[in-house]
């Protein structure tokens, strides 16, 4: 057993059937996974509502210890967890393409530009590269970048990656960006967490020109419907917890976490929130 002489555990997270992916600490993995922590540490687990692999979908049914869909997990805990999953007969091809509609409205803040463009994406079946295509129609000039941002509707975000621009002569329309993203060429672990976005309804295309350089047009990547989306038909709700200034850190549960954060829970579940008295973000205190 690794580590116990300096304080560690470990447990050991697998998946029925197996090798299927859940989340630790709200990061995608593909199981098995063996998670080193110090003793009576908290990790928050999670198993997506459906999954696809090897060409079949398939639908969460139970953690071996009976907790929540998403939950915290104490490293004193049982050393093995295991998901189960069910196969469903969901149609996985709806199930991997993505839509987009961008406009000046959606900016955040909103701007008064007149064009407007319609995004494509299209994941491959084995869930290691997609495609993406957007065409634009009367912006005020030819786009000199385009990228991906994490973000949920109405929030700005980072970006996550940067999409290539089309040679296209047109002045202020026709294909404005395509081409495809790689696990390989940006990294599983990054690759996963853009998935992940996609399906969580939390990333949006920005088309940015110079008239207006933070972002000319916006538009959420729109999760296909009845695939993936997580659940409130299976009874669990959201909270979304955010900081004013943006980005400073809370803590649900014990656990320190950045904000934006956003919490699933089963309904009438309780979680302890808290903030710092005291927190340091980019050189200044608050």
């Amino acid at each position: 057993e690794a580590g116990n002489e300096n304080g560690t555990n470990l447990i050991s997270v697998v998946t029925i059937p197996v090798g299927l992916k859940v989340t630790v600490d709200g990061v995608p993995w593909k199981t098995p996974k063996a998670i080193e922590s110090w003793g009576g540490t908290v990790m928050q687990l999670g198993a997506p509502t459906q999954i696809y692999k090897d060409g079949k979908a398939y639908v969460f049914k139970s953690w071996s210890d009976g907790g929540a869909k998403e939950r915290n997990v104490s490293f004193s805990d049982e050393p093995i967890i295991t998901a189960t999953f069910e196969q469903t007969d969901i149609d996985w091809e709806e199930c991997l393409r993505f839509d987009s509609y961008l406009d000046g409205k959606k900016e955040v803040p909103p701007n008064e530009a007149e064009g407007n463009c319609t995004g494509l994406l299209k994941l491959n079946r084995t869930e290691d590269s997609f495609f993406y295509r957007i065409r634009c129609d009367g912006l005020s000039r030819r786009p000199n970048a385009a990228h991906i941002h994490q973000g949920k509707v109405g929030k700005n975000g980072d970006v996550v990656v940067g999409l290539n621009l089309t040679k296209n002569r047109r002045y202020r329309g026709g294909r404005a960006a395509e081409g495809y993203i790689r696990a390989a060429d940006i990294g599983d672990d990054k690759f996963n967490n853009l998935i992940y976005l996609f399906f969580e309804d939390s990333a949006y295309f920005n088309i940015h020109t110079r008239t207006i350089p933070t972002g000319e047009v916006r538009g959420q990547i729109i999760p296909p419907s009845g695939c993936l989306e997580a659940g409130n038909e299976n009874g669990t709700n959201l909270i979304s917890v955010v900081t004013i200034p943006v980005g400073l850190k809370v803590t649900v549960d014990g656990v320190p976490w950045k904000t934006p954060k956003a919490i699933e829970s089963w309904g009438g579940t309780v979680m302890q929130l808290g903030a710092p008295t005291q927190i340091y973000k980019d050189g200044k205190a608050y």
